[in-house]
């Protein structure tokens, strides 16, 4: 099967989505759209989703290799993505280095689940959901998947951060074997309620903290 990975913000709001893959063989860069793909699972933790194409619709037959061991502080990355340019996707590659290869920080997810790459390669509005790489000729395409380029600092020079590959994985195993469509249970909703009541009892909560417990049927 195929399967598209982008930032759960990306699509949030969608029902149904259409990705259109550019092909540089045709001389032309012409465009084919595939329309219908469906959210397959999105994470509640970490700014993540999966789509799936519609049943037997397969457009390409390998996709980037996954890179999940330890990076280093000072490792040259290269972020890749269409962000807007004029209006339109302008595909865009972009290199720099790893500035913080473990970042700790709450706000973007919780540091019991992870910590987030900071790098200052090159991203723009438009971004989000694209690929953070490490060249390796030996890697299908000649690079591999170490993140997913997610935030960006306003109020920092060239502060960028990305969801690690290891959470990455993970995520997409526990999506594709139906883990995400599990947790249905009193459990679960025991623990969200719980979360959800701390919340709401700070005065000091900003509106943010609740948007992960809005139902994104309810808001589309």
């Amino acid at each position: 099967n195929n399967y598209v990975i982008t930032n759960r913000h990306v699509v949030e709001l969608a029902e149904t989505l259409t990705v259109n893959f550019i092909d540089k063989n045709t001389g032309d860069f012409s465009e084919k759209p595939y329309e219908g793909l469906k959210i397959l699972a999105v994470s509640s933790d970490i700014d993540i989703a999966i789509l799936e194409f519609p049943k037997g619709v397969k457009p390409f037959k390998t996709g980037l290799q996954i890179y999940t061991n330890a990076l280093d502080d000072g490792d040259s990355v290269w972020t890749a993505g269409f962000p807007a340019f004029e209006g339109k996707p302008a595909w865009q590659l972009g290199t720099c280095s790893i500035t913080n290869a473990t970042a700790k920080l709450d706000s973007l997810i919780k540091s019991n689940i992870s910590t987030v790459i900071q790098h200052n390669a090159q991203i723009d509005g438009g971004s989000s959901g694209g690929p953070l790489l490490l060249k390796d000729s030996s890697a299908i395409g000649g690079y591999k998947v170490v993140g997913i380029n997610t935030w960006k600092a306003t109020n920092r020079q060239d502060t960028n951060f990305a969801i690690p590959a290891k959470v990455v994985q993970t995520f997409i195993n526990d999506a594709i074997s139906g883990k995400y469509k599990e947790k249905n249970n009193l459990k679960e909703l025991k623990l969200r309620l719980d979360d959800f009541a701390k919340i709401i009892a700070n005065k000091e909560a900003k509106y943010e903290e609740v948007l992960p417990f809005i139902s994104m049927d309810y808001v589309s």
